[in-house]
């Protein structure tokens, strides 16, 4: 690769770990704010990652407002 290329994809990696940083930070807020725990089995991992029972509809509402992203069935 080029050094040109290189720098490229430093800058990029730079901006995902900021911004994964940021995301972690307003996740660990919401977590305060959202009844997570009312979730079936709910467990905290890590600050980005918890596991638990099938949520409820509304549940599903209280999860994207503590910041996650994703679901995996």
């Amino acid at each position: 690769m080029s050094g040109n290329k290189l720098d490229k994809i430093k800058i990029i990696l730079l901006l995902l770990t900021f911004s994964f940083s940021f995301n972690l930070l307003a996740a660990k807020e919401n977590l305060k704010q959202v009844n997570m725990e009312d979730i079936i089995n709910f467990y905290q991992i890590t600050e980005n990652i918890g596991t638990g029972g099938q949520p409820t509809i509304n549940q599903l509402t209280e999860i994207a407002e503590a910041n996650y992203s994703a679901i995996i069935n």
